[in-house]
């Protein structure tokens, strides 16, 4: 009897002992179901490429518990078949006969994200840029201007220019063309200008006073 209670206390004080070094200090068994979800997807990569180049794109994943981590997504391009994706996340883009647009797509654990990506022609000139958009805008409201590339070879394209607008803070715009008008006391006038390959263009807006 006295020899088993000694092989079940030494077994026991031997358990205590490796246990640290087997598991570390403060390890615990993991519980079932333990486990992280996707809470959000998001695309890193350029927003502009040249026809027939090739450029690398990479996921990361938010969880639930706000850690971050890249991952191995599904890709995919939507848009007119201007360009491909390779499973490790590399675009390659084809030959454009002018500047075109396609959609990114990530897919991972039930998420998705998606990236839009100008394919920019290498071959034409640009002769003259226009702003598309409203010539008057309410006081604090908000609408999107547009601008178009007119080409030597005489065809005209959607471009994504840089944008900027002067007025003394009355106006701000966003790389995106999204135009937002601050609050005024009478009607005021602003100018948006652009500029793309060495050519500009500006649009004068007027911000209305509303009663």
């Amino acid at each position: 009897m006295k020899m088993i209670r000694h092989s079940v206390i030494w077994l026991c004080l031997g358990l205590w002992i490796t246990t640290p070094f087997v598991f570390g200090k403060d390890a615990q068994l993991p519980k079932n179901g333990d486990h992280k979800t996707v809470w959000l997807l998001k695309i890193q990569g350029p927003s502009e490429m040249k026809e027939q180049s090739r450029d690398a794109f990479i996921a990361t994943a938010t969880y639930d518990d706000l850690t971050t981590a890249e991952v191995n997504p599904t890709w995919s391009v939507l848009g007119g078949g201007f360009a491909i994706a390779k499973s490790n996340g590399t675009v390659i883009a084809g030959e454009v006969q002018s500047h075109q647009v396609v959609t990114l797509k990530a897919s991972f654990n039930g998420k998705s994200a998606t990236k839009n990506i100008w394919i920019k022609n290498l071959n034409k000139t640009v002769i003259a840029l226009a702003i598309q958009g409203e010539t008057w805008v309410a006081e604090q409201s908000s609408t999107t201007y547009s601008a178009t590339a007119n080409y030597e070879d005489g065809t005209s394209a959607t471009v994504r220019p840089s944008w900027s607008v002067d007025g003394s803070g009355l106006a701000t715009i966003t790389a995106e063309g999204l135009f937002s008008a601050g609050p005024v006391s009478a009607n005021n006038s602003v100018t948006i200008t652009i500029g793309y390959e060495g050519k500009s263009a500006t649009k004068t807006v007027t911000i209305r006073d509303i009663p």
